[in-house]
């Protein structure tokens, strides 16, 4: 077994939960005995169920490099969704 491969079983296997962005990534992770969910693009979409979820937060983790990283179709995603009356400005 290569070495890069023991480093990812011995990793993976002390999760309690692996996540993958693609059913591919979530196939190959299978290789490392490991529980892996697909969760694609980062969320699951659903309906609100309590008035504490009605509430709308974007979060951004990563850094914003000029040309490469740039917020302008989520700024736009979002104004589209105001102007349709998709989500409430408050």
């Amino acid at each position: 077994m290569p070495f890069q491969d023991w480093v990812w079983k011995n990793l993976l296997k002390k999760s309690d939960l692996v996540l993958a962005v693609s059913n591919g990534v979530g196939d190959a992770l299978q290789r490392y005995d490991c529980k892996a969910v697909v969760i694609e693009n980062g969320i699951v979409p659903r309906q609100p169920q309590s008035a504490k979820n009605q509430k709308f937060t974007v979060a951004f983790t990563g850094s914003l490099y000029s040309g490469l990283i740039d917020p302008v179709f989520l700024f736009k995603a979002l104004e589209d969704l105001l102007t349709h009356s998709l989500l409430k400005k408050t």
